[in-house]
C-alpha cells in the first residue's frame, strides 16, 4: 500500500472551490523536505493548459512536479524525487521539475 510505503510523507488533497487557485495540482506532498506537486489523471488523459501552466509555476519555484496516472507512477515519482532525478522530463510528459532534494 502506498500510504504504508511512504508514511513519512505529508499529503494534502486539493479540492477545487472558490477558495483555491484554479489549475493547482491535485496533491501537495512534503516528503523528507522535498516539495512535490502532482496532477492526477486517468490513464490516457492529460492536464489542461491551465493545469500545465500551474505545474510549470510550481517547478520554477523549486517544487518537483508530475502528472500521475497510476499508483506505480506515483511510487516512481516519490523514489525519483527522493534520489533527485528528473523522471517526467526524461519521458517528455510534464514540465521540468524544480530542484529535487538530496538523498537522505
Amino acid at each position: 500500500m502506498l500510504a504504508h510505503d511512504y508514511s513519512a510523507a505529508v499529503v494534502r488533497k486539493r479540492h477545487g472551490s472558490i477558495y483555491t487557485t484554479a489549475g493547482d495540482p491535485d496533491l501537495e506532498i512534503l516528503f523528507h523536505g522535498i516539495h512535490i506537486e502532482c496532477e492526477l489523471k486517468q490513464v490516457g488523459q492529460q492536464p489542461t493548459p491551465l493545469q500545465r501552466r500551474r505545474l510549470e509555476q510550481w517547478a520554477a519555484a523549486g517544487a518537483v512536479t508530475a502528472v500521475v496516472h497510476t499508483v506505480e507512477e506515483m511510487r516512481e515519482v516519490m523514489q525519483r524525487a527522493l534520489w533527485g532525478t528528473r523522471l517526467w522530463e526524461d519521458r517528455g510528459e510534464a514540465p521540468a521539475q524544480g530542484k529535487p532534494g538530496k538523498p537522505r
